[in-house]
């Protein structure tokens, strides 16, 4: 049947009409998504998120390394594990891999457990990413960030806000002189530890109202030789920001310091530690930045997983306190389920970026 010229030109203009309604749906859906890359730098992750579906990996193997007595956490995270998982002591990962067998390309390994010391356990680890073991946070990483000497030259040196750091020597007269030295333009000092022990039990304060005999004494009382000499941060509160292969949870953990206590953690502590919601986001980028540098310094393949606390100055400026990679993080789950955060499973969000690799 021939259409009469009236119902071409009807056919042609819906014609018309659907493909310029096309373009516009086309163009409208691009704008939606440039818009939606563009609202947070942080908004799309480099990891897997875990509430997105994922396929099991019948192949592969995860290890979550965990010490003695940190089981819980370690087991918390398996739950989420998309593939075969594991939990096991770093005593017994020996052990653990014989039992695994060849196909070291097939094993993630995730130590929630760190050391300064070229221990047995840590060398294995070494040995272990030589033959293909995906180990994340990489054992170089473990002893920079359990170094707190050298991770704070480290990040000094790479331009990250960092309180002045020296390093001091027991028993040594030099370092005596050298503490006189920097208060006489510093009214207080930090001496600690090399490596964290007791969560900060034994870090120090120095004041140049101090006698010598006073700041040797306390100098005696630090359990490791070297330790850490540093500039005392005057601060209003400090923060824990969670990094996971680049991107920052968008929340932190604070605790403030009193007239009565002036050192605050916000590690282990279910007393004054508190959950916010909406961090400055200059603490976001401080601590990715932090993340980056550790990174290149050890020249890692993968950039992992830290908690990176970070002062809050009274000019409203931000500092690094210092890294962690093996804090439990039970309390702040917590924390961050009982504000009804919907990322408060930190867990989920770990095993998350394990499960993508």
């Amino acid at each position: 049947m021939r259409l009469k010229p009236t119902q071409k030109v009807s056919l042609i203009s819906l014609t018309h009409v659907s493909f310029r309604l096309f373009i516009i749906v086309a163009i409208i859906v691009i704008i939606i998504l440039i818009c939606g890359c563009k609202n947070n730098k942080y908004n799309v992750e480099g990891f897997n998120d875990s509430r997105i579906p994922q396929k099991t990996n019948k192949t592969k193997t995860t290890i979550i390394l965990h010490t003695p007595k940190s089981k819980l956490y370690a087991t918390k995270i398996c739950k989420h594990i998309k593939s075969k998982c594991i939990t096991t002591d770093r005593l017994k990962i020996y052990k653990t891999i014989d039992k695994i067998g060849g196909g070291y390309n097939n094993i993630v390994i995730h130590p929630r457990t760190a050391t300064p010391l070229n221990s047995k356990w840590i060398n294995f680890l070494y040995e272990l990413e030589g033959k293909g073991v995906k180990i994340i946070n990489s054992p170089k990483t473990l002893q920079l960030t359990s170094n707190k000497l050298d991770c704070s030259f480290v990040l000094l040196n790479a331009g990250i806000n960092h309180p002045l750091t020296w390093k001091g020597k027991k028993n040594n007269i030099s370092t005596i002189n050298k503490i006189g030295e920097l208060l006489s333009r510093h009214n207080k000092l930090i001496i600690k530890p090399f490596n964290s022990i007791s969560q900060g039990a034994y870090v120090q304060i120095l004041k140049n109202t101090m006698s010598t005999n006073r700041i040797k004494k306390l100098v005696e009382s630090i359990p490791t030789d070297p330790f850490v000499i540093q500039e005392f941060v005057e601060y209003k509160a400090i923060h824990r920001i969670i990094v996971i292969n680049g991107i920052p949870l968008p929340f932190s953990f604070v605790d403030k310091p009193t007239k009565k206590k002036w050192k605050v953690s916000v590690c282990l502590n279910r007393d004054s530690m508190k959950f916010n919601s909406v961090p400055n986001k200059k603490l976001l980028d401080i601590a990715v930045n932090t993340q980056n540098v550790l990174k290149k310094h050890t020249k890692s393949k993968y950039k992992g997983i830290h908690f990176i606390d970070i002062f809050e100055k009274n000019n409203n400026t931000f500092t690094i306190s210092e890294i962690n990679t093996a804090c439990s993080l039970l309390i702040h789950e917590n924390l961050a389920k009982t504000a009804g955060h919907p990322d408060w499973q930190i867990s989920k969000k770990i095993a998350g970026y394990l499960n993508s690799i």
